[in-house]
C-alpha cells in the first residue's frame, strides 16, 4: 500500500536526552496486554538485549509471561527501568529476572555511513518524532505490546522450521522485493 496520507501528530513529541527513560514518556508505552500466558516458553532462559523499555521491555515481559527466565542488558543510565521491568517479570509473572547493565547501545535502525561517528542527531532523531509511524496504512506507530509477538513466535518452538525469513511488523505497509 502506498503511503499517501500526510503526517499528523498522534502522540505528544517527547523531549528527552538519550537515552532516555521510558518512565517519564507520556503516553507510556503498552508493553503488555491483559491476555494470558501459554508457557509457549516454559522454563527457557532468554537473553533480551535493551529489556528495560519501549520494544525490549514488551518482549522480555511476554517471554516471562510464556514461561521463559530472562536475563535483561541495558545501559546503566536505564537502571529505573530495568529495575520496573524486573519487578513486574519476578512479582506479575514468578520468573527470575536477572539485570546486567551494559555500556553497549544497539539500534534497531541501519544508517549506512562509513563511520559511527558520521552519524548526526538530526538523522537519529528522524525516527523519534512525534509523527513517526502516521503514514503507514493503520496511520499511527505500533506500540511495544504489538511488536512482541512476533519476537514471541521467533524464540518458540512454533519457528522451528523457519530460516532467513523477514516477518515485517510495520503497520500494514506491504514489502515486496
Amino acid at each position: 500500500m502506498q503511503k499517501t496520507n500526510p503526517k499528523k501528530a498522534v502522540y505528544k513529541k517527547q523531549s528527552q536526552h538519550r537515552p532516555g527513560l521510558e518512565s517519564k514518556m507520556d503516553p507510556l508505552p503498552e508493553f503488555t496486554y491483559a491476555s494470558p500466558g501459554g508457557n509457549r516458553l516454559l522454563n527457557k532462559k532468554c537473553i533480551v538485549t535493551g529489556g528495560d523499555s519501549g520494544i525490549g521491555r514488551a518482549v522480555a515481559v511476554t517471554f516471562a509471561k510464556q514461561g521463559a527466565d530472562v536475563a535483561i542488558l541495558y545501559l546503566k543510565q536505564e537502571e529505573k527501568d530495568a529495575q520496573e521491568t524486573a519487578d513486574i517479570i519476578e512479582t506479575v509473572f514468578k520468573r527470575q529476572c536477572l539485570l546486567l547493565p551494559t555500556d553497549v547501545s544497539v539500534a534497531a535502525v541501519h544508517y549506512p555511513k562509513a563511520e559511527i561517528t558520521m552519524i548526526t542527531t538530526k538523522t537519529i532523531d528522524r525516527n523519534f518524532l512525534a509523527v513517526y509511524g502516521t503514514q503507514t496504512p493503520m496511520k499511527r506507530a505500533g506500540q511495544p505490546a504489538e511488536v512482541a509477538s512476533a519476537y514471541l513466535f521467533l524464540a518458540s518452538d512454533d519457528a522451528s522450521y523457519i530460516t532467513g525469513q523477514v516477518i515485517h511488523v510495520n503497520g500494514g505497509e506491504i514489502i515486496n522485493g
